[in-house]
Parts: C-alpha cells; sequence; structure tokens
C-alpha cells in the first residue's frame, strides 16, 4: 500500500515555495511565520499484508540528490521494506529536492543568492522532526495505517536510512531528532562540490 498525504509543520521561511529566505526578527533569529501543509509518501510492503510477525519498523527515509518524497515508491525501496518488514516514509529534502533545483542553478550563477538554498535546508529539517513525530502520533491512529485496526508499524523504535545527500542530511537529523534511535547512513562521504560538478 502507498499511502500519500499531508502533515501541518511550522513555517520558518518568508514563503512556502522556493526560492524563499529565512523569516526572522530585528536580531536575526528565525522568526516563525504561521502553517504550512508538507506532503508524504509511506510504503507499506505486502510482507505486513497479514502481520504475520506483528508490527513492521518505522523507518524514515531520505532522498538523495534532488529527488522527491516519491523516493519510497521505487521499485529499489519497496524491495528492501518488504524484505525487512520496514514501513518506509519519506519527505522533501527541502533546500535539496526537486522543487529547488532552479533556485540551486540561480545561486550557482550568483552566489550572493546561495543563502536561499540553505536556509531552505533548515525547513527540511524541520519538516522530518515534525513528520516522525507525527508518524509515531496521529497517523498510527490513522485507518491508512492499519490492518484490521492493528497499526502495521511499531512506534516505540523509529529508525531512519538515507543515500548519497539522505546519508549527509541524515547525520545532521539524527543530531537533533528525539524520536529517531538508529540510522543507516548509506554513501554520505563526498562533498557538495564534488556532486554538483
Amino acid at each position: 500500500r502507498l499511502v500519500s498525504g499531508t502533515v501541518t509543520v511550522p513555517l520558518y521561511m518568508l514563503d512556502e515555495h522556493a526560492p524563499t529566505r529565512m523569516s526572522r526578527d530585528a536580531d536575526g533569529n528565525p522568526l516563525a511565520n504561521g502553517e504550512v501543509e508538507i506532503e508524504f509518501w509511506a510504503n507499506i510492503p505486502r510482507s505486513l499484508e497479514t502481520l504475520p510477525d506483528g508490527p513492521g519498523r518505522l523507518v524514515m527515509n531520505g532522498h538523495g540528490f534532488f529527488d522527491t518524497d516519491e523516493a519510497v515508491s521505487y521499485s529499489w525501496q519497496r524491495g528492501l521494506a518488504d524484505r525487512h518488514q520496514y514501513v518506509m516514509v519519506g519527505a522533501d529534502w527541502q533546500g535539496m529536492s526537486f522543487d529547488d533545483v532552479g533556485a540551486a542553478a540561480v545561486a550557482l550563477s550568483d552566489v550572493s543568492e546561495f543563502a536561499a538554498v540553505t536556509d531552505r535546508l533548515h525547513q527540511g529539517m524541520i519538516n522530518f522532526v515534525v513528520l516522525t513525530r507525527t508518524m509515531i502520533g496521529l497517523c498510527a491512529d490513522d485507518p491508512a495505517f492499519q490492518i484490521e485496526g492493528q497499526t502495521v508499524y511499531g512506534t516505540d523504535d523509529v529508525y531512519y536510512t538515507g543515500a548519497s545527500q539522505g546519508g549527509i542530511f541524515g547525520a545532521t537529523l539524527m543530531g537533533i531528532s528525539t524520536d529517531i534511535e538508529r540510522a543507516a547512513l548509506n554513501v554520505p562521504g563526498v562533498s557538495y562540490p564534488m556532486m554538483q560538478n
């Protein structure tokens, strides 16, 4: 089962769409600017269809370079989820998602515009922290994530996996999330200048 939905997150940008900058107060500190809905995708594998071994594991997924939240629906991700009974959930890494390609191109040609990219990366982290908390909270009670009234994933232990850019950002997410216990950070070693050339 593929589930698409939205969650409400606090907005710390001047606008919800790229290119944009961080909302700041007179002293330069980040300033909340209302709320916004962000999209997410979740993949519930066939191996959990009857919950043969009990609930699966909730795994937050960070996509690669300029990809999208739909990465959890890719065939290799579905295979991984099915083999290990993972419920994989992903959102756009705002700042370095497909929707940010235009802003990044402008920033590469005019360095003075680069803050429009890096500021949105902060919003991307906020989005993942809130999405994770929502998955172990409200979403666990939603029928879309249940089979015969039982939630298809456990909420006590939450995991993360990400490759390439997802591996790089995953290290930061692990540093700030209080909900994610363990992570697999795959191939995160290449620097962004190397990836952009």
